[in-house]
């Protein structure tokens, strides 16, 4: 269910004009991962994570990256994985 109707419009959420939007979405799509789990939040929500922080606007980076710690509660060792991971490529990124 998720993946099929919500992840989808999070999706075009991530693409919306507004920045605010963007902005609200990267404040709550890290919600989404622990009802995902691990392999689904890799291959569907890290890329809309990576994309919101590429976004032009700075309130948009940083709701993302402050709530980088919720990717997987629970689970410190996947959600460390996946910021680790996003460290590197947005620093790879800017080089």
């Amino acid at each position: 269910m998720i993946l099929l109707r919500i992840v989808p419009c999070v999706r075009d959420l991530c693409q919306d004009t507004s920045q605010h939007v963007r902005a609200a979405l990267a404040t709550q799509i890290s919600g989404l991962a622990p009802l995902l789990g691990k392999q689904p939040t890799i291959e569907h929500l890290l890329p809309l994570f990576l994309h919101l922080l590429k976004d032009e606007f700075p309130e948009v980076r940083l709701n993302i990256i402050s709530k980088l710690d919720q990717v997987n509660k629970g689970r410190f060792r996947f959600a460390w994985d996946c910021e680790y991971f996003l460290i590197i490529f947005c620093s790879s990124d800017r080089g």
